[in-house]
């Protein structure tokens, strides 16, 4: 499991984020992994059981839970993206993160829902038995299964001194039933943020720089509670949780 870290989310309006970011930007430094227009495609495949586990366990607001999602980075028009399997784990405001990356051929089985998380242990080679037992036994009635896909385009900072900071605006957030994977920003989905609106997501290891705090406070942001699997989940479904 990764190292345990802060994260704070807020949803700031469109509009205000180049005022914000104007003022935080002499701490910052462009993601290197972000490419030469500084953002990028994020699209994800949640998977839950079929009594809908994490996401009840995120609306009752329990304070240990995970989730369990097949995640690649792109716009669709790479030829080879990367393509991880991973876990992120939550205790209150501290998350954690395991991932394992996964051949692209064992990815579109996945998506295809030709196979299920279960099956990845048996033909990935060297996958993380830590990964494979978790899935393996989250439920002990029901499978995994997936259940919506997430896309939205994120922009992403490190700190400038601290590098371990990081910095993230999300937007153009996107819900897609789980055989869109493939062709999620491509294809129009169920917009689950208003367009004129950004999720600011910013994680640290230990302590939030000062520097940070106070634009934080001065622009007026509070940390919010903001599943991104909860609300695609609630905008496929009316605004209603999903029946087991």
């Amino acid at each position: 499991m990764g190292q345990p870290r802060h994260e704070l989310k807020f949803i700031l309006h469109g509009a205000w984020k180049k005022e914000f970011l104007d003022q935080v930007q002499f701490g910052l430094l462009p993601d290197p992994h972000a490419g030469p227009t500084g953002d990028y495609r994020v699209t994800s495949l949640y998977y839950d059981t079929d009594d809908f586990q994490a996401f009840y366990e995120k609306l009752d607001g329990v304070l240990r839970r995970r989730k369990f999602r097949l995640r690649t980075y792109g716009s669709g028009e790479e030829t080879d993206p990367p393509y991880f399997f991973e876990i992120k784990h939550r205790y209150a405001q501290m998350i954690s993160k395991e991932r394992a990356k996964i051949p692209k051929e064992c990815a579109l089985k996945l998506y295809e829902n030709e196979l299920s998380p279960h099956d990845i242990p048996s033909l990935v080679e060297g996958f993380s038995h830590s990964i494979a037992h978790q899935v393996e036994n989250n439920h002990p009635f029901y499978p995994l299964r997936p259940k919506v896909v997430v896309s939205y385009v994120r922009q992403a900072w490190i700190g400038r001194i601290d590098p371990s900071l990081r910095v993230t605006f999300d937007y153009n957030l996107s819900a897609h039933p789980p055989d869109d994977y493939l062709s999620a920003g491509v294809v129009n989905g169920q917009n689950f943020l208003p367009l004129d609106e950004v999720v600011l997501e910013v994680k640290f290891d230990h302590q939030l720089p000062r520097w940070l705090q106070q634009r934080l406070v001065s622009c007026g942001l509070r940390p919010v509670r903001y599943s991104k699997y909860v609300e695609a989940q609630l905008s496929r479904h009316q605004g209603a949780a999903p029946v087991c």
